[in-house]
């Protein structure tokens, strides 16, 4: 019987400059976030507006980026996991790993 690897991958339209928060639909550990809009994508680590402790990547248009954490934490509570930010609208594609 052969077995693989689960994920889920969600595709979410972004409008311009407009932040939108992103929570994993269950526990997982790694992230893959597409790039499909014309312009750059902010990935926050939260929504605090203008907070010094803030930390971003930036991930430019028709690329890619994997996030992972050391163990399990994307969707392990009620909280949003990460906001993204375009500068242009348009389709980012998610993959939970």
């Amino acid at each position: 019987m052969a077995t693989s690897l689960a994920f889920w991958i969600e595709r979410v339209t972004l409008r311009a400059n407009v932040v939108q928060g992103i929570k994993a639909p269950r526990l997982v550990r790694s992230v893959s976030i597409g790039n499909g809009t014309a312009g750059d994508v902010k990935v926050y680590s939260h929504n605090g507006g203008l907070d010094d402790s803030i930390h971003y990547l930036v991930i430019a248009a028709g690329y890619e980026r994997e996030i992972t954490a050391p163990a399990p934490v994307f969707g392990s509570d009620a909280s949003l996991d990460f906001w993204l930010e375009s500068d242009a609208g348009g389709l980012v594609v998610i993959a939970w790993l």
